[in-house]
């Protein structure tokens, strides 16, 4: 089995060199690989609506706003 860890893509540690040391690091741990996302720009706001549910735009993992507790 690959033992692995998912590299920053945001913020101070995502710097060149900051990614080279963590990754060094990473690699005299012991882990096996460093992946990246392929998300490197992440919008702060999204206006589209989820397409597949009623009402329009709700996704069905959202929770309830019925105003019900449990």
């Amino acid at each position: 089995m690959l033992i692995g860890f998912n590299a920053p893509t945001a913020g101070p540690l995502s710097a060149a060199d900051n990614l080279t040391k963590i990754v060094v690091g990473g690699e005299a741990m012991g882990f096996d690989y460093a992946t990246f996302s392929d998300h490197v720009v992440i919008p702060t706001a999204i206006a589209a609506e989820y397409p597949y549910s009623a009402p329009p735009g709700s996704s069905p993992a959202a929770p309830a706003t019925s105003g019900t507790s449990s």
